[in-house]
Formats: C-alpha cells, structure tokens, sequence
C-alpha cells in the first residue's frame, strides 16, 4: 500500500481512507493512477468497461474481507452467547445443590 502511495504521490492514510471507507479519491488522484498503472479513467470513477471482466463489483455484493469480518464477528457474539449459557448452567446447578444441603436431600450419584 505505501508503494502504491508513493508512486501516486499520495500518503499511505489516504490510500487507507479509500479502501477502508470507501472514500472517492480526487480527479487528479484517478488521473494519476490512470496513467501509473494504465488503467482507464472511465472504469476507475465508474467501474465500468466495454471489457466485462473488469468491471468492479456493485457495492451492494460485498467483499471476501467484509464477510470474513462479519463471521468473526459473529463468532464472537457466539462464543459470547455460549459462555453466557454455560455460566447459568452452573448457577442452577449451585442452587439445586443449595437446595439439596438446605432441605436435607443427598446427592443422586
């Protein structure tokens, strides 16, 4: 990514600003990038080419790293949620045990 900054003469933040939050770079950026890696300038401010095959996705399908996040994400809220169950488990186990000793009532092996 700071290859890519420099050889358009842009800061590394910058570039992460683009990818990160979809910020749109500036004409003269596009042109610049435009003519460092010969692309055309029309299929990098709309995404659209005479060549199908280069066409950029349509922001509503998502990318691998935004799904890749997602899962983790949930991951987390489940492994959360498991914990969470897990530790009421043991709460009513302490209880039934409380109960057991308060009421004179033996453990079932």
């Amino acid at each position: 990514m700071e290859e890519f900054a420099n050889r358009i003469g842009v800061s590394k933040s910058s570039v992460e600003k683009w990818i990160q939050q979809g910020a749109i770079p500036r004409l003269d950026k596009l042109k610049k990038i435009s003519e460092e890696f010969q692309v055309d300038l029309i299929w990098l401010q709309t995404g659209i080419s005479n060549d199908r095959e280069r066409e950029i996705p349509s922001k509503k399908s998502k990318s691998c790293a935004e799904k890749d996040k997602e899962i983790l994400l949930l991951k987390a809220r489940l492994k959360d949620k498991e914990e969470i169950i897990q530790s009421l488990r043991d709460q009513v186990q302490l209880y039934k045990e409380k109960l057991g000793e308060d009421f004179g009532l033996s453990k079932q092996a």
